[in-house]
């Protein structure tokens, strides 16, 4: 997958794929189609356009396998992370790319069992031409894949206000890029008049309907160059973190005014971020920030349609009925209220959360049960902490265990009394399938390690998996 720049070429005589170009002369407002049958795969994309201006004016929609849930709707140009006009910028990233004038390519690898349909759509009132050459894979592509999906939003900013990115629900698939523009300038256009130093805005991302961050930065320029294959030149992928504060920086001025276009990007090919239920992804537009300024987030993902574990159980923890349903018992564990947010609650809108918090200091034990667990494939335990920090801060752990055996560890940083449940919202720990498969019922106990905080918890959830 770190094809660069014509090897797809040596891929298509190794492979007997196909290299096809189709010429779309497309008329004010309409719809150029190219129909690829399957299965297989597009390995490269490629586009060029008659006149540069064209970027402006162009979208590409993709649909995999008749399916209106999965696939691309995005400006054709960042297909190839290409600046919109009037400004250009040659970029050649490690799978995707442009020379700065007429053609754009893409090595990202789109997957479908029966077909793919592309459509380029000009939103414009004049003709645009444009020449698509695709090089495909033929027959079955190699397991296990998902949806090639490409998500875009472009919109001004509010202060102290979030700036949707992705929001999937019910699928499981990986994030594999993600590309943040903005467009500032001193014209006035966007009240009140900004400075060029604007960029202040946090990059958060929660998976699986969990409500806190799995994944949070500070500020735009250290979050979306922190990951994997940078955007930019002067970047040193996997040698350090260089990316701090670089980007593809493009400014001129008009009569009277500045103005400048940035574009920043981040390809994560070691470490995606995976999701096994959904993925919600915010840009926070900062609070140190009172500016507005015109954003555009491109996201790549891999999709596949329907979630991969569901909610099997909740135990709610320290409340008394509750905890007899599922044979709850411990040593000394006194319950004590807690309202709090969870980190960063704010830039998505939800409330403060009240909830009944069990001071684990020595043991606590409850039974799961539930005639489907045995058909499932793999099981896990997500805790919700209270993580007041004690002094200075520290670890909680605790060793989990089924049926007596060792199975984990619940392990967790200490935060601050402001922000006290835990950012990603749980603790999940995975339980060996060696030690629940075929099972009905099991008995877990949880014994905070010495050394570490006691565990405060408030809450278990037990997910099973549905697919490998």
């Amino acid at each position: 997958m770190l094809a660069r720049r014509g090897t797809w070429r040596h891929a298509v005589a190794r492979n007997s794929t196909a290299v096809t170009t189709h010429r779309l002369d497309l008329a004010p407002n309409g719809t150029g189609r190219v129909l690829v049958s399957g299965p297989g795969a597009v390995l490269e994309f490629r586009a060029r356009v008659d006149d540069a201006r064209s970027w402006e004016h162009l979208v590409a929609r993709i649909r995999f396998d008749g399916r209106p849930d999965v696939g691309v709707d995005v400006p054709l140009r960042m297909l190839g992370l290409a600046s919109e006009p009037p400004y250009a910028h040659a970029i050649d990233s490690v799978l995707s790319g442009n020379d700065g004038q007429r053609e754009l390519w893409s090595y990202y690898p789109m997957p479908f069992a029966e077909s793919a349909r592309i459509e380029i759509v000009n939103t414009s009132g004049v003709e645009r031409g444009v020449e698509i050459e695709l090089a495909t894979w033929r027959g079955a592509y190699p397991q296990p894949w998902g949806y090639f999906t490409a998500t875009w939003n472009r919109a001004i900013t509010s202060p102290a206000g979030a700036f949707r990115g992705p929001r999937l629900t019910n699928c499981r698939g990986v994030l594999r890029s993600i590309v943040l523009e903005d467009w500032v300038d001193t014209t006035g256009r966007i009240p009140p008049n900004i400075d060029l130093t604007h960029l202040e805005g946090d990059l958060c991302v929660r998976i699986n309907g969990l409500r806190g961050d799995d994944h949070t930065f500070d500020a735009s320029e250290t979050s979306i160059g922190k990951w994997g294959w940078y955007l930019t030149p002067s970047d040193l992928p996997f040698q350090k973190d260089g990316s701090f504060n670089t980007s593809v920086h493009v400014s001129f001025h008009i009569p009277g005014a500045v103005a400048v276009h940035r574009m920043m990007g981040s390809t994560l090919v070691f470490d995606p971020v995976q999701f096994v239920d959904g993925i919600d992804v915010v840009l926070e537009h900062g609070v140190q920030n009172l500016a507005q300024a015109e954003y555009g987030l491109f996201a790549v993902l891999y999709v596949q349609p329907g979630a991969a574990r569901r909610t099997v159980g909740e135990l709610d923890v320290g409340d008394v009925a509750a905890e007899s349903g599922w044979n709850a018992q411990f040593g000394t564990a006194p319950v004590q209220p807690v309202t709090s947010t969870f980190f960063r609650d704010q830039f998505y809108g939800d409330a403060p959360l009240t909830d009944e918090v069990r001071h684990v200091v020595d043991w606590y034990r409850f039974r799961v049960a539930s005639p489907t667990l045995a058909n499932n494939r793999g099981l896990c335990l997500g805790f919700r902490l209270d993580r007041l920090r004690v002094g200075s801060g520290g670890l909680c752990q605790a060793r989990v265990y089924v049926d007596g055996y060792f199975a984990g560890i619940l392990h967790s940083f200490t935060t601050n009394p402001v922000e006290v449940w835990k950012e990603g919202g749980e603790t999940e720990v995975e339980l060996p399938r060696a030690l629940t498969d075929g099972k009905s019922n099991f008995v877990v106990e949880v014994r905070p390690v010495a050394g570490t905080q006691p565990i405060r918890v408030g809450n278990v959830r037990v997910y099973a998996y549905e697919r490998d």
